[in-house]
């Protein structure tokens, strides 16, 4: 038996609108030697918002240095790691994110993200969120490896795991 879930949605449809897993995702789509171009999906497992940055090699060999910094501060450790710039007149969007430590063994993550500004009703806007999630030095250590992989072109998915 099909289930129903609003006028003319298929099951498959109504999937797609599930929340999905909290967590922090970040997906390499385009790169040359200079720059990469990432789409970064935020969830709480109930929301999520996605915005594409365009960022160095060199700014996210220096995140992945500072979360690496972080790990040695699992009491009351925080970090703040930006890619791309808030405001219009910049392309792409931008992603903002702090990383800390209230207790050992817990790590609350706030990211804030914007899109690209465009044109709306006369005037220059970007969609914007701000989300909170929690997750584990464990989840972090394996995010950590997978964004200085991304930098050095040998992989192009990071995935910070939510609990």
């Amino acid at each position: 038996m099909r289930e129903h879930h609003g006028p003319n949605m298929t099951d498959d449809e109504h999937a797609a609108w599930e929340p999905e897993k909290a967590g922090v995702h970040f997906a390499e789509i385009w790169y040359d030697e200079d720059l990469i171009e990432c789409r970064i999906r935020v969830s709480d497992g109930t929301s999520r918002f996605v915005s594409n940055v365009y960022v160095t090699p060199d700014c996210l060999e220096h995140a992945v240095a500072e979360l690496r910094a972080l790990q040695e501060h699992l009491e009351d450790g925080q970090v703040d790691v930006q890619f791309g710039t808030f405001g219009s007149g910049f392309a792409s969007g931008a992603f903002h994110a702090r990383f800390h430590y209230p207790r050992p063994g817990r790590l609350h993550v706030t990211c804030r993200q914007e899109t690209q500004h465009e044109e709306f009703g006369g005037k220059e806007v970007a969609s914007c969120a701000t989300m909170h999630l929690q997750s584990e030095p464990g989840l972090l250590d394996r995010f950590i490896s997978e964004l200085a992989a991304i930098a050095r072109h040998a992989r192009t998915e990071a995935w910070l795991e939510g609990s």
